[in-house]
Formats: structure tokens, C-alpha cells, sequence
């Protein structure tokens, strides 16, 4: 897993946690 990949899955954690709230 690189580094860009990692950005990109937290991005999309944060994203969720955005839909969520």
C-alpha cells in the first residue's frame, strides 16, 4: 500500500464521517 493510496482511504474515512454527520 503506498502513501497515496493511504491519503485516498482517508479521505474517503473522513468523507463518510462527513455523510454521517
Amino acid at each position: 500500500m503506498g502513501l497515496n493510496e493511504a491519503a485516498g482511504q482517508v479521505a474517503h474515512w473522513l468523507n463518510a464521517q462527513h455523510y454521517v454527520h
